[in-house]
């Protein structure tokens, strides 16, 4: 069973660390020790920048609360910087609610990983963390058939992931569960009813 960590500071980080958990979350306050560590040890680093970030934090009423996150700020894209020229596994995590997770993408981007990077991290990266690749992550024959499909490109800009108006369909398990009226058009609505349901992808065809 995959096992996740909240870990902020030390000597958190390293009981995380030695007790050998899959997934270290957050990591705000995290130093070159606990980064070495969790490389050496091929754990992974799931830092919710999110948390941290200058638009969360402007939303966070608590005063007190607020001011620990703006002392982190710096220091936890720091370590997210050190973390990738290092070469450490990096999954996707916020903390927060839906939609965060393009959020989180921008923030990794912000942070030195390329668009690809952080969409590996957010997509194959995450499934191996929780230890479903086999089944979800990357998109490959066997695997379910869960697509999000843009009609931009996030190689270009990933920010265009944070704007629902660029979703052009979404897939789960090879079932359409939302898609735009110009991806509509192209469904095969014989079947009658919602566009839902009615495509199918089977990867291993």
């Amino acid at each position: 069973m995959p096992v996740a960590a909240h870990a902020h500071s030390q000597p958190g980080l390293n009981y995380a660390i030695n007790a050998r958990v899959h997934m270290i979350h957050h990591g705000a306050h995290i130093d070159d020790e606990a980064l070495e560590g969790i490389t050496r040890e091929e754990l992974y680093f799931v830092p919710t920048l999110f948390v941290t970030s200058t638009d969360h934090v402007a939303k966070v009423p608590q005063p007190w609360t607020k001011e620990r996150m703006e002392h982190a700020h710096p220091i936890h894209r720091e370590g997210v910087r050190k973390a990738h020229k290092m070469g450490t596994k990096i999954a996707l995590g916020t903390d927060g609610g839906p939609g965060d997770a393009m959020v989180e993408l921008s923030e990794l981007v912000d942070c030195g990983l390329s668009p690809m990077d952080a969409i590996v991290a957010g997509t194959r990266n995450t499934a191996d963390a929780l230890l479903i690749l086999d089944r979800v992550g990357t998109l490959e024959p066997g695997k379910q058939a869960d697509l999000l499909i843009i009609d931009k490109n996030p190689l270009e800009d990933i920010r265009v992931l944070q704007d629902r108006d660029n979703l052009a369909m979404v897939m789960a398990r090879g079932e359409v569960q939302t898609t735009s009226d110009e991806m509509r058009a192209h469904l095969n609505t014989r079947l009658g009813g919602p566009p839902r349901r009615i495509v199918r992808v089977t990867l291993d065809q």
